[in-house]
């Protein structure tokens, strides 16, 4: 369920969807080139390519030039309609071949797992054990909506054509290196002492400033200094690293397991030296409830099928647009070739008839 697409239910109900808008797509493709193709084997149109090239004599150089400027109009119409679909068919692969819809609702149960090892730990524990427990309960939750919100938006805002090689190049490289020497548990090691250690640093140095100033400030500033050094490793190294898109199991519960681990270094940090600013917030029972409640929600089931077929719908909805608006430019093409089709061949008649007329006045006079 969390590992393979075949059984998962939310890409399975998606797929169902996705797989109507390619059908969609296609029939209408298919009929606007089936009436195009029709058209041009139409016995009018073959008339009209006799007298342009010259198969058929005509004497009147008005009738031959009508016949060229109708044919050449509606030809050129006709191959102004075809639409290449390969644009629009590789993007939605590319959506379905993401696996961001899977991924979050395996991170939300083990989220959900350890919040709920974590209240079983705590009805064994006294109130004062709770209250130094909660801090980190709350920087956990806010870690996690902050990780995934950022993926999500990533997801929602990820380039489908990849052309950002320019641009990737250097942070790319340096990212590149940065794995190359250090494994994934060494590196989530000293990121985990970086930050921890500058929020330590930052509290501890700014302990005058932060009794001083009002609650609500107090509050943004420990906040920001507890959560602004790692969002901001994680967000670069989401923007630039290669495996968007493409996230893996291991990933996932690296990043539980990291999350779990800084959470519990900063509440110890911020039960040290936070002065109580986050008091309001993270002794709150039932905002930590609320929020763990609508994290779940959020991203286990309504983030992981709306913003994919949301961003699924915007190639299918440029497509059908296209597709209708040759519809449209088709069915006027036709209209206006069988009212000048029907034009020239009231000229044309005409034009024989006066042709006729004249040869016989000319016959005529000759007897004479």
């Amino acid at each position: 369920m969390f590992f393979s697409k075949q059984n998962n239910f939310i890409f399975g109900l998606l797929s169902e969807l996705w797989q109507q808008l390619k059908v969609s797509i296609k029939s209408l493709q298919k009929s606007i080139t089936e009436d195009a193709d029709r058209y041009k084997t139409d016995e009018r149109l073959k008339a009209l390519h006799d007298i342009t090239e010259g198969s058929v004599s005509c004497q009147d150089d008005t009738i031959t030039q009508l016949a060229l400027q109708i044919q050449y109009t509606f030809e050129n119409t006709i191959q102004q309609l075809k639409t290449d679909l390969t644009p629009c068919l590789l993007r939605m692969d590319r959506i379905e071949n993401s696996n961001e819809q899977i991924r979050a609702p395996f991170f939300t149960l083990l989220f959900g797992l350890a919040i709920f090892s974590i209240n079983m730990i705590c009805k064994w524990c006294s109130n004062e054990n709770i209250e130094l427990v909660l801090p980190s309960v709350w920087i956990f939750t806010l870690l996690s909506i902050i990780y995934w919100s950022s993926i999500w938006i990533a997801f929602c805002f990820r380039s489908m054509k990849e052309q950002r090689e320019e641009k990737t190049k250097r942070p790319s490289s340096f990212w590149s290196k940065i794995d190359e020497r250090c494994n994934w548990l060494l590196g989530s090691t000293i990121k985990i002492i970086l930050c921890g250690g500058v929020a330590l640093i930052i509290l501890r140095a700014s302990n005058n400033y932060i009794v001083n100033i009002p609650v609500l400030w107090q509050f943004t500033l420990v906040v920001c200094v507890l959560l602004l050094s790692i969002c901001i490793i994680g967000i670069c190294r989401l923007i630039w690293c290669s495996v968007k898109g493409k996230y893996s199991p291991m990933h996932v519960l690296g990043h539980i397991a990291a999350f779990i681990v800084y959470s519990t270094i900063l509440g110890f940090i911020y039960n040290d030296c936070g002065y109580n600013a986050c008091d309001i917030l993270f002794f709150n029972y039932n905002a930590l409830n609320g929020c763990v409640i609508f994290f779940a929600l959020v991203n286990s089931i309504i983030f992981p099928f709306i913003l994919p077929h949301f961003k699924y719908r915007k190639p299918y909805n440029e497509t059908m647009s296209e597709l209708r608006n040759n519809r449209e430019k088709l069915n006027n093409a036709i209209n206006l070739f069988n009212d000048d089709f029907n034009m020239w061949s009231r000229r044309k008649v005409i034009s024989d008839l006066e042709k006729e007329k004249a040869q016989k006045q000319k016959e005529k006079a000759s007897k004479d």
